[in-house]
């Protein structure tokens, strides 16, 4: 009987273990498709924060001013790129700071998306064309 008894009460651990290894594992999959899940929406929000941020530059740029003096198109073009380059550095940055975490990738994309977002609405403020009438 208690032959019987060990070899029972060993099924029964090692089923549970082997439940709790699968259990584990669905877990784990399911962290990954949720973690893939908000890459890919942040991915579409940068889009369109990147697209604002496009449109209001190409808005000014189409300014009359802009048109008439080749030194203002240029410096306001050249700040494009500094900033530009800017935002590279500073969600870069983020990355590292994240690093190896598994929120690096979501918090450089809310990086980004934040800085567009700024971007935008300090283009907006400076030279005073409300992009969302």
């Amino acid at each position: 009987m208690q032959r019987y008894c060990r070899a029972s009460r060993d099924f029964v651990t090692s089923a549970t273990i082997v439940f709790l290894v699968f259990v584990l594992a669905q877990f784990v999959r399911a962290q990954d498709k949720t973690a893939i899940d908000l890459i890919n929406y942040y991915h579409n929000v940068l889009n369109r924060a990147e697209a604002e941020v496009q449109g209001k530059y190409l808005q000014i740029l189409d300014l009359a001013a802009m048109k008439e003096n080749r030194e203002l198109r240029e410096s306001f073009q050249h700040s494009q790129q500094t900033w530009t380059a800017y935002r590279k550095q500073t969600c870069d940055g983020v990355w590292e700071f994240w690093n190896p975490g598994t929120a690096r990738n979501t918090e450089a994309l809310r990086c980004e998306i934040l800085l567009d977002r700024e971007r935008t609405r300090l283009l907006d403020s400076l030279y005073n064309m409300p992009l969302y009438h």
